[in-house]
C-alpha cells in the first residue's frame, strides 16, 4: 500500500539577483524623493488632480511563472516556465503632486497561472501557484487631464503548494509556503469619464527560491 507523508519538501537553492534588487531599491527611493521635492507645488492648477482620489478595481491578465529549484529526492532540477490567465482585484489612493505628477499607494490580491513541474523515472514534483498579494507605490505623470503614464515599485507575496511524489519507496511529500520578493512595473491609465478609468500594465516580481512571475494586465477602476 502506498504511504503518504507530509512535511516540508527538500530545501532548494536560493539565488536572489542582488543587482536587480539594488536597482529596484534605488527606484523605490527615487519615487519617494520625487514626491518630497514636488510636494510644495501641490496647490497649483493641475491635470494630475483628475487622477487623484480613492480607487477600487479589477484586472484580467496573462502571466508567466518561472522556477529553477534543486530537487534532491528526484536527483534532478525543476526548471520550468509556464503561462496562463489570471485575475486581480485592487484598492488604492492617489494624490496630485504639482501640475503633472501623481503619487499613489495600492494593494492587490490575485490568483491564476499554471503549475510548474518536473517528472522522471524516480517520480514527479509540481509547484502550484495559489493566492498572491502585493503592496506598492506608483508615481505617474499626467500627459493630459485624461491620460497618465506611471511606474510602480513595491513588494509581492506568492503562496505556493509544493508536492513531490516518489515512486520507490512510494511516498508523497507536500508543503505549502509563501515566497516574497520585489515587485516593479509600468503602465498607462486613461480616464473614460468622471468615475471610470482603464489601465494597461506590465509587472514583474522576483520571489525567493528562484521563483519569478511576469504579468500583462488590463484593468478597470472606479474612482471616488
Amino acid at each position: 500500500m502506498d504511504r503518504v507523508e507530509t512535511g516540508r519538501a527538500a530545501p532548494v537553492a536560493l539565488r536572489i539577483p542582488s543587482q536587480r534588487n539594488r536597482i529596484m531599491r534605488n527606484l523605490f527611493i527615487g519615487l519617494v524623493m520625487a514626491a518630497g521635492f514636488c510636494a510644495p507645488a501641490a496647490a497649483l492648477a493641475q491635470d494630475s488632480a483628475e487622477f487623484a482620489g480613492f480607487k477600487v478595481g479589477v484586472s484580467a491578465d496573462y502571466r508567466w511563472l518561472k522556477g529553477d529549484a534543486d530537487t534532491p529526492d528526484l536527483k534532478d532540477r525543476l526548471k520550468d516556465r509556464e503561462s496562463g490567465f489570471g485575475f486581480r482585484g485592487h484598492v488604492g489612493y492617489d494624490i496630485p503632486i504639482g501640475e503633472r505628477l501623481v503619487l499613489g499607494a495600492e494593494g492587490g490580491l490575485s490568483k491564476g497561472g499554471e503549475s510548474l513541474s518536473l517528472g522522471n523515472k524516480l517520480g514527479r514534483r509540481t509547484l502550484d501557484p495559489e493566492l498572491s498579494w502585493d503592496v506598492s507605490a506608483r508615481l505617474g505623470m499626467a500627459v493630459s487631464s485624461d491620460f497618465m503614464i506611471y511606474g510602480r515599485a513595491g513588494y509581492a507575496w506568492q503562496r505556493v503548494k509544493d508536492r513531490t511524489e516518489i515512486n520507490s519507496p512510494a511516498k508523497t511529500i507536500e508543503d505549502t509556503r509563501t515566497e516574497g520578493g520585489l515587485l516593479y512595473g509600468a503602465g498607462v491609465e486613461t480616464r473614460l469619464n468622471s468615475n471610470l478609468l482603464v489601465r494597461l500594465e506590465y509587472d514583474r516580481a522576483e520571489f525567493g527560491d528562484n521563483l519569478s512571475s511576469q504579468k500583462l494586465q488590463v484593468g478597470v477602476s472606479l474612482g471616488f
